[in-house]
């Protein structure tokens, strides 16, 4: 099976799977996102840009305990785990650097207290 996508984006997706284990029938339910990028995103809306830069973040393995956005087009608010944050108090400024370097795009990281 084989799919492909009108562009770079991000792709939602909800999948059933029907199945016989022990001669007992299950269905199960799956879901998830695809990411697509491509070499040239200058083009993309900013909404579009918005959401594949959280979709990067979300999969960076950051210590990232939530994402959003605060009324501000270009600016992503972050916030680290807690135990992070005790237990290196200058692992904000890392993190922050770390996400920020992670951007194809123009969009700002910034961390919320």
């Amino acid at each position: 099976m084989s799919y492909s996508f009108d562009g770079p984006s991000v792709y939602r997706f909800h999948a059933k799977v029907p199945t016989n284990i022990n001669e007992k029938e299950y269905e199960l339910n799956t879901g998830g996102a695809i990411t697509v990028l491509a070499d040239d995103m200058s083009n993309l809306s900013m909404p579009v840009q918005i959401e594949i830069a959280k979709m990067i973040l979300i999969s960076s393995g950051l210590p990232i305990t939530s994402i959003g956005q605060q009324g501000m087009d270009n600016v992503i608010h972050i916030r680290l785990d807690n135990s992070i944050e005790q237990l290196l108090p200058e692992s904000k400024q890392y993190y922050v650097k770390d996400a920020q370097h992670l951007m194809p795009f123009d969009i700002r990281i910034i961390m919320d207290d």
